[in-house]
């Protein structure tokens, strides 16, 4: 256990193979990992803080050590979000994961054109884990998440996934 300057407290957590941090609040912005493969493998080359998922690297790399092809990223963070129904919005080019509160909602880690993705799902108010996974094969990479809050609901039901 330990704790930083700003009051948030560190525990390792050996059974899970994990450190959680508790604060006051989370911090605002994504934790981004980039990696230079497709697979996800290895010790990150540049970890950043992305104030949001949004970028269109063109034929560009995402940054520093990142080659231009054959990347992959990994983004996540913890977001408050009232009661309700959520819409998440997903768009990119190549492979994407998704998952919000552990649950893997979009599962499209493919080499391709763009795409598009939607999933819908209801949610109690609180923080809520998110996180996605990214990889560029060739070609021009993307990658962009948003989401919106549809409507209050009365009962909240297992996630909907719709895709274009």
């Amino acid at each position: 256990m330990a704790v930083a300057p700003d009051g948030t407290v560190y525990v390792a957590d050996t059974l899970n193979c994990r450190i959680q941090a508790f604060g006051a609040s989370y911090p605002d912005h994504w934790r981004g990992e980039y990696y230079a493969n497709r697979w996800l493998a290895e010790a990150p080359v540049l970890v950043r803080e992305d104030a949001a998922i949004d970028f269109d690297w063109g034929s560009g790399s995402p940054g520093t050590g990142i080659p231009a092809d054959e990347f992959s990223v990994r983004w996540s963070r913890y977001v408050w979000l009232d009661s309700g129904w959520y819409r998440f919005a997903l768009s990119v080019d190549d492979g994407v994961r998704f998952w919000v509160d552990d649950s893997l909602l979009v599962d499209q880690w493919w080499a391709g054109e763009s795409a598009d993705y939607e999933v819908s799902v209801g949610l109690e108010s609180g923080y809520h884990a998110l996180q996605m996974e990214y990889c560029d094969t060739t070609g021009p990479a993307a990658a962009r998440l948003s989401w919106e809050w549809l409507e209050l609901g009365h009962e909240l039901f297992l996630p909907l996934v719709l895709m274009n």
